[in-house]
């Protein structure tokens, strides 16, 4: 199936998508993942002149939320053993594949689970367990190279709600961040510039670890 062929369906779901880059899967057009659309005259005007475009989705935007698996995170734990561990260690069960899900060219998984209510859950690397992103206000892609269940793909799976136990540690997870202490958002207080640059020092030094230096590096770059 082209990718414009499977573009079209997941819009047709009422998945907001976009082109990416194939090689990088950066988007193509202006906005990014704000930019996805349902409008098959869109998708169609995109996939003409981007053919071998990846399909980039809008996550939280069309209702669900990514459990992001590396396959070879940097310290050498692959996300597939951090979430299977969770799982085991809070239900005594391994987590099962859920029905929405696809392999990536990398050999990494992706885990479609329904946005659930109530709950805030972060953009964010490697913060649940090693290995282990979530996408929620962002995107992931799919397409050629992808591979889903056998008779499915993510434009016809299921795509149901997360265990419990997951929601859980993801809502514990953001009521931490919100109550913890942090110094204000903007260095408006430092008088100079060397007190500046020491206060997004030991902003940036405070919160990068292995496995999230480009993600924070991203948010002190967006103050």
């Amino acid at each position: 199936m082209s990718n414009l062929a499977l573009a079209l369906r997941l819009a047709e779901r009422g998945f907001l998508v976009f082109p990416c880059r194939a090689d990088d899967k950066r988007p193509i057009v202006e906005g990014g993942f704000h930019a996805g659309t349902t409008d098959p005259a869109q998708v169609r005007d995109w996939w003409s002149k981007y053919p071998r475009a990846l399909i980039g989705i809008a996550c939280e935007k069309s209702g669900f939320f990514a459990v992001d698996l590396d396959k070879n995170h940097e310290d050498g734990v692959s996300g597939w053993g951090s979430i299977q561990a969770m799982a085991l260690a809070c239900t005594g069960q391994p987590l099962p594949v859920p029905a929405a899900a696809q392999r990536t060219p990398r050999g990494g998984m992706h885990f479609l689970y329904r946005y659930p209510s109530g709950i805030k859950v972060p953009n964010n690397s490697g913060k649940l367990a090693p290995g282990v992103d979530l996408r929620s206000n962002g995107y992931i892609c799919t397409g050629q190279g992808y591979s889903y269940r056998k008779g499915t793909d993510l434009a016809t799976a299921e795509i149901t709600d997360a265990p419990t136990w997951l929601l859980e540690k993801i809502a514990a997870m953001t009521q931490a961040k919100e109550s913890a202490p942090l110094p204000s958002s903007s260095p408006s207080a430092a008088p100079v510039a060397a007190d500046a640059l020491r206060y997004w020092y030991d902003w940036a030094t405070a919160r990068a670890n292995k496995g999230n230096r480009n993600e924070v590096l991203f948010q002190m770059c967006c103050q």
